[in-house]
């Protein structure tokens, strides 16, 4: 399993000088960026393939995308958000076979988040 960082490079929201602010209907569009860094902490799995030494280890590719999200403002306090982003990574053998096998080619990462 690989662990996901969003790095969302927004200014915390404050208060216009004019009194013009984000209010109900607004909608904003945000280009940001979509880091996914697996740390490898998960150290321990069971996997029961045939053909796959127990001992295998693996390593995932380090990726960062564009990502294009899009906030709409339910009131003028709260909205909902949503991004679109994908990463693509190669999971390569560490150890338990011939290091640097590949193992799964072009994998494909695809947020599926909503924050309100």
């Amino acid at each position: 399993m690989l662990g996901g960082v969003a790095l969302a490079l927004a200014a915390t929201p404050a208060m216009a000088q004019d009194g013009e602010s984000d209010r109900a209907g607004d909608i904003q569009v945000k280009v940001l960026g979509t880091a996914v860094l697996p740390d490898g902490a998960i150290t321990d799995i069971t996997i029961n393939l045939p053909g796959l030494p127990a001992t295998t280890n693996t390593k995932a590719s380090d990726n960062v995308t564009p990502t294009l999200a899009v906030e709409w403002f339910v009131t003028d306090n709260i909205s909902i958000e949503t991004i679109a982003g994908i990463t693509q990574h190669d999971i390569d053998a560490t150890a338990g076979l011939p290091v640097g096998a590949e193992l799964v080619s072009n994998a494909k990462l695809i947020p599926a988040t909503v924050t309100a």
